[in-house]
């Protein structure tokens, strides 16, 4: 019980000021990908859908001006959810989202809570290399501080989709990247 009551009162009486480094993010969560092409539009008698588990990377550096208020970028890589379609001639293909990401990163920091907002674009991909569509995207997002160099992380992601053409399937290896949603977990780790 002493343990308990000693994690308590470093948790909830500590002040972690905010810190300039360059950091990590690991997360993972759930996501999905609401406008891919339904199992009818693709001509395929079947999906079917993987939401968990998708991971995420992210490197970044941030500058705080002062114990409030920061900016920084941050390079990220994400690896999210799959629907693979099942086809009436043995064919089978998985449509995994995959991002690479550019964003700038906006923080408030109150006490030992961060809470954020990464504005940027992104590189998506569906699980071939053959196309690929440039996004907006968004996170916003909270960080509980630990300690100065390790934090726990909650995210909300949206990429939006940039074609109305939506009813176009280039292939069955090809179709274009959708609006993809994410909720996420992880840590982050500050270097100095």
């Amino acid at each position: 019980m002493k343990f308990f009551t000693a994690l308590f009162i470093l948790f909830f009486t500590a002040s972690i000021a905010a810190k300039t480094g360059i950091y990590l993010n690991i997360e993972t969560g759930w996501s999905n990908q609401p406008n891919l092409p339904s199992a009818s539009e693709a001509n395929s008698y079947k999906t079917e859908v993987e939401h968990a588990p998708i991971v995420r990377f992210g490197v970044g550096y941030m500058h705080n001006f002062n114990p409030i208020f920061g900016i920084g970028f941050e390079i990220g890589r994400g690896f999210y959810n799959k629907t693979t379609y099942y086809f009436n001639d043995g064919d089978v293909f998985g449509a995994r989202s995959r991002l690479l990401e550019f964003l700038a990163v906006f923080t408030v920091t109150l006490n030992k809570f961060d809470l954020y907002a990464k504005i940027g674009g992104n590189r998506h991909t569906i699980t071939t290399e053959k196309y690929a569509d440039i996004q907006p995207e968004i996170i916003a997002g909270a960080a509980y501080n630990f300690t100065n160099h390790f934090a726990f992380v909650l995210d909300y992601l949206h990429s939006f989709e940039q074609r109305d053409d939506r009813d176009e399937i280039l292939s069955r290896s090809d179709f274009l990247a959708p609006n993809l949603n994410g909720a996420l977990a992880g840590i982050r780790i500050t270097f100095f």
